[in-house]
Order: structure tokens, then C-alpha cells, then sequence
């Protein structure tokens, strides 16, 4: 990722500051990250889909460099933020890729403005399986409690033992762990506790008209691939991919996950 000529820049927005970057050339490509991730953990794609896009990525509210001022992390806020990013890129019509969290925002991009989406990449996704609210789910509250007592005591570093072991299967090496961990580690972590536990609500899959890609690892620990194919079974034009790997499959199985992937664009994007 380094040796990429990343254009980064800053979006002002109601009640936030969103920083993010464009690289590469042709049809615009929108990344959404996961879930207390930032933009710079898509650094296996980057160097491959910058070739054939304009790949446009961004720290959603709460992770990375972004930062909130009026405290609205909702899933709607971000949803926002993505509409705002393409707008301020003049990208008319992106082709978007979404990873967990990332994944359900771009779901809910596709069913709010469905003349911006060309195309859809789903990883990781749960389909409604991750809507039950939080909230109510004290096994989910248990969890996020705990990895906040963790980041709040020790920081970002004090996630990653845990997190590794939930995002990957134990088939990911020393090395690869240490390149996740060097990106995951650019967030701030008082950003981080301000964010509350998702607001995710049960979408109208059946409503999503993009050509949809759904991607999931075959040894995700957070969604199974059964519910990742599930979804595609719900979504009217999608086509379902297991690949060797955990939740992070695009980290774990970079070569295949691009070549699936670039193979799905160039027939629905072009590129």
C-alpha cells in the first residue's frame, strides 16, 4: 500500500469529519470497511483493483481519522457518508464492496439509492442474521462489552489477540497477522469507545436490484457461510462464493478473493 499514490483528502459533514482517499483510474469502486477496522485494512486489495478503478475508500464514523462531533453513529449516518464521498468524488454510479459491518452498510446504500450502485461485493455478511438489535441480545452485549472493557484499558493493541483469532482461521500466518495488525492499529481508540453498539435493522433483501457478489470464509466464525448464502438466496440477482478463510476472508485469501471478484466486476462493471 505504500508504494501506492493514494490521493488522501477530508469531507466535512454535518456533524462530522470524514477522511478518506481515491486511487487508481476508471469506473469509480467504493470500500467499506468492517467493523473497528479503517480504509487502510484493504491493503490486499488496493494494489489490484486500482489497476482496473478508481478505488475510493473511507474511515467510517468512529474508525480511523474520521471524527464525530455531534455523537450520530448510526448505520444511517454512514449511509450518508457514502452517498456524500461518491458525490464529492463525482462517482454518478460506484460499484461498492463491503466487509461485516461495511457490508450492511452498502446493502442499506443499495436500497436507499439504487441509481448509484452498479454492483455489489458482499463479505462477510450475515444477511438479517446480524439485525436482531444488539441490545437485545445479551450474548452480542456480553461481547461488545467486553472488547470495550479491553480497548479501554489497553488500547487498541489489547483487541488484537482476541480479534484475530475471531476474524481468522488458524491457517493465517504469523506475517500476514502482523500486516492487519500494523493497519488495524491506525484507529484511535478514544474514537472507537465513543461508538455504541450497532444499529442494524432487518433490510429488504428481496429489494436489492444490483448484481449482487456474496462472499463469505469457509471457516467464518462471526457468520457462517450458510447464512452468507442464505442472503444471496434472498437477493434477486446474486451469486454465492466460499473461499478458504475466516470472517476477514478477502485478508486471509487475497489472490483468489481478487480474482473472483475482478471476474464478477469486469462482467457487471467492466473496468
Amino acid at each position: 500500500m505504500s508504494s501506492l499514490s493514494l490521493r488522501w483528502w477530508w469531507l466535512d459533514r454535518p456533524g462530522a469529519r470524514v477522511r478518506g482517499y481515491t486511487v487508481g483510474a476508471g469506473p469509480p469502486l467504493l470500500l467499506l470497511h468492517g467493523g473497528r477496522d479503517n480504509a487502510r485494512c484493504w491493503y490486499e486489495q488496493l494494489p489490484v483493483f486500482a489497476r482496473s478503478f478508481r478505488v475510493i475508500a473511507f474511515d467510517a464514523r468512529a474508525h480511523g481519522e474520521t471524527r464525530v462531533f455531534d455523537g450520530d453513529y448510526s448505520t444511517a449516518a454512514m449511509v450518508a457518508d457514502a452517498r456524500a464521498v461518491l458525490d464529492a468524488e463525482r462517482a454518478g454510479r460506484a460499484a461498492v464492496i463491503g466487509y461485516s459491518m461495511g457490508a450492511a452498510v452498502a446493502v442499506r446504500l443499495a436500497l436507499a439509492a439504487p441509481e448509484r450502485v452498479s454492483a455489489l461485493v458482499l463479505v462477510g455478511f450475515g444477511g438479517n442474521a446480524d439485525a436482531a438489535r444488539p441490545q437485545d441480545v445479551p450474548a452480542l452485549r456480553a461481547a461488545w462489552e467486553r472488547d470495550q472493557a479491553l480497548l479501554r484499558e489497553g488500547g487498541l493493541a489489547a483487541l488484537l489477540p482476541r480479534r484475530l483469532q475471531r476474524l481468522f482461521s488458524p491457517a493465517f500466518s504469523a506475517e500476514a497477522a502482523e500486516r492487519y495488525c500494523s493497519a488495524f492499529l491506525a484507529s484511535d481508540p478514544s474514537e472507537l469507545l465513543r461508538r455504541p453498539l450497532p444499529d442494524l435493522g432487518i433490510v429488504d433483501l428481496a429489494a436489492v436490484s444490483a448484481p449482487t457478489l456474496v462472499v463469505a470464509g469457509e471457516a467464518d466464525a462471526v457468520f457462517s457461510p450458510q447464512l452468507g448464502r442464505a442472503a444471496a438466496a434472498q437477493l434477486p440477482n446474486a451469486r454465492f462464493v466460499a473461499i478458504p478463510g475466516g470472517h476477514a476472508c478477502h485478508l486471509e485469501s487475497p489472490a483468489l478473493f481478487n480474482a473472483v471478484v475482478e471476474e464478477f466486476l469486469a462482467s457487471h462493471v467492466g473496468g
